[in-house]
């Protein structure tokens, strides 16, 4: 097993006396065998969801990930970042995440996330939409809120749509 990774904490960046905000970049790549046996785990909890993970056979794996964090002002955190998975042969994932983040002093809140997941596994290709949006506004002792949720997941055999298909919001 190989495990290099590369962070760089944001930093700020400036052209002449006029601030761009803070930028941090992260890269990951890992190998790992298929006769490496870990003594805990190595992955995040959701790490097979977040690619699309199956139960695919014991084989050598590949993940590289890059991701960039901007921060124009305090308020304000935007974070990008791709992902690739090769597990055997025939399992191939990839996957681009984005988050927007907002909170003002007011305790004012916006959050967005888009995570776009694409598997193609032997004949079966995944086309995976998941979305979530989050607002709060501080109004007086009150604090409404609106959550969205919405979930699109496309798995196709060749030409057919199959039933582990399914969408909600």
């Amino acid at each position: 097993a190989r495990k290099i990774a590369i962070d760089i904490e944001p930093r700020e960046v400036k052209i002449g006396n006029t601030s761009l905000g803070k930028i941090g970049l992260n890269l990951k790549d890992r190998f790992i065998e298929s006769r490496y046996n870990s003594l805990d785990r190595i992955d995040e909890v959701e790490f097979s969801r977040y690619y699309n993970l199956t139960d695919a056979p014991e084989s050598d794996q590949i993940l590289r990930e890059v991701s960039l964090n901007y921060t124009p002002v305090d308020a304000l955190k935007l974070k990008t970042k791709y992902g690739y998975l090769k597990q055997s042969e025939d399992f191939i994932s990839e996957r681009i995440y984005n988050e927007l983040k907002y909170s003002d002093k007011n305790r004012n809140q916006l959050e967005y996330v888009v995570d776009y997941v694409t598997t193609k596994n032997s004949d079966v290709t995944t086309d995976w939409n998941k979305q979530n949006g989050k607002v709060e506004v501080d109004v007086s002792i009150f604090r409404p809120g609106l959550d969205f949720l919405y979930e699109n997941k496309n798995v196709t055999n060749t030409d057919s749509l199959l039933s582990s298909s399914y969408r909600y919001v």
